[in-house]
């Protein structure tokens, strides 16, 4: 007998509701609560986000003369140190 796997948002949320649920022994009510919202980022939206990360530093260098040009240098990097430490926990 092969066993399939309901894919559909409703039994994955199902499936993560018990596992939260479940946790209550490690864990407080609230970090329990706060962990039931939380979703994984998909790569494309990892993908979307370094893009425009790495846009945003591209503009800053684009014209440096600029009154806001440091500042976004500056988001632009922070920007993708953050990403890049997300894809690097996607990975692994």
């Amino acid at each position: 007998m092969t066993r399939t796997l309901d894919q559909s948002e409703h039994a994955r949320r199902a499936r993560d509701r018990g596992r939260t649920t479940r946790a209550w022994t490690w864990f407080s009510r609230r970090t329990i609560e706060a962990g039931s919202h939380y979703r994984d980022l998909s790569w494309r939206t990892v993908w979307v986000q370094a893009a425009m990360a790495a846009g945003l530093t591209v503009m800053s260098r684009i014209d440096p003369g600029f009154a806001l040009a440091p500042w976004a240098l500056l988001a632009g990097g922070v920007w993708s140190l953050l990403i890049a430490r997300i894809a690097l926990l996607k990975l692994t």
